[in-house]
């Protein structure tokens, strides 16, 4: 499993190689849109989030194209989709997105998070 670092609300792959290709998947303007964009390495990325073009887009996470957290959030987003398809304005709609975000949390634990949670629940 992979180890994900936090900055502020975004997720950045542990071992990001800012020389390639970058992938970067959040949420945009007042719907909360999922959307995501592709930057050719990392500084083109830094570049775009100080713009003012970047202001309605809020950052979720960023990885290297074709690492296998791109992979994993594939199913992630189209979840996500489905349901703002689906189920938007309905009393459901609030707590199947907490969900998601439930599964995206639990999917950036590393192993050691992991394992040091069992033992501190052993405790209890």
């Amino acid at each position: 499993m992979r180890i994900i670092k936090k900055i502020g609300e975004a997720s950045y792959q542990s071992d990001l190689d800012p020389n390639k290709t970058v992938i970067v998947k959040g949420v945009s303007g007042l719907k909360s849109k999922p959307f995501t964009k592709k930057f050719k390495n990392l500084k083109a990325f830094e570049k775009w989030s100080d713009s003012e073009e970047a202001d309605d887009f809020e950052i979720k996470q960023v990885m290297n194209e074709g690492s296998s957290l791109e992979e994993e959030n594939k199913q992630v987003t189209e979840l996500e989709q489905f349901i703002s398809k689906n189920y938007r304005g309905s009393d459901k709609y609030r707590g199947m997105m907490f969900g998601i975000d439930v599964i995206g949390a639990l999917m950036n634990l590393s192993d050691d998070m992991v394992e040091s949670f069992l033992k501190e629940m052993e405790n209890y």
